[in-house]
């Protein structure tokens, strides 16, 4: 991974290489200092994304344990169908349109190829800066790579939690097994906010 710091430095070398400046100007350090801004803030939009979906991600995860700790030696049919079929749904490949960006770079860029004009009193199409906003696009994206995984792998996780639910909910009134209620139920105590481990217990 690389880190924030590396990612600024590396801007802050570009941005003295474009404009014949030595890194320790006055105009290059109030660079640095906005290329720190906008790096942070792009890998920070990020972790509140991760943070918004992280509930529903170990709801699931502790859904699945309840059913396995609770029902799993049932030998119920019925159970070990949907037990098959979160497994199927955990290994199916992730569709490539679940790959969101979070992240807003272009407003990000857009920022620092003002404030760079306006440090160097450069024209926003001069090729220096045209190269420069290709730095910073590349920058930002290499901020956020590790953080986009976990979001993405998050948000694909919560995909399958939801449509788990719903094909759990298919077999209620298919199937003469009471079990389907139970799993039901605990879905809406973790939804609720309540724990399934203090509330039932895994063990029946």
């Amino acid at each position: 991974m690389t880190s924030p710091q590396s990612i600024v430095n590396r801007l802050t070398h570009f941005t003295a290489e474009s404009y014949n400046e030595h890194t320790d100007s006055e105009a290059i350090q109030k660079l640095r200092h906005d290329y720190e801004c906008a790096v942070w803030k792009a890998i920070e939009m990020y972790r509140e994304a991760n943070e918004d979906i992280r509930p529903e991600v170990v709801r699931y995860n502790e859904l699945v344990l309840k059913i396995k700790m609770s029902l799993g030696q049932e030998n119920c049919r019925t159970v070990n169908q949907i037990l098959k079929m979160e497994e199927n749904l955990r290994n199916e490949k992730p569709s490539d349109t679940c790959e969101l960006q979070v992240t807003n770079h272009s407003e990000i860029v857009d920022r620092l190829v003002y404030l760079t004009a306006e440090a160097f009193q450069d024209d926003f199409q001069s090729e220096a800066l045209q190269k420069l906003r290709h730095d910073y696009e590349c920058a930002l994206e290499d901020a956020v790579q590790t953080y986009k995984k976990s979001y993405n792998k998050m948000y694909n996780e919560s995909i399958r939690y939801n449509e788990f639910v719903n094909k759990v909910k298919s077999f209620l009134g298919q199937k003469n097994c009471d079990h389907i209620d139970r799993i039901l139920t605990w879905n809406e105590d973790l939804n609720e906010g309540i724990s399934i481990r203090r509330s039932h217990g895994y063990i029946k």
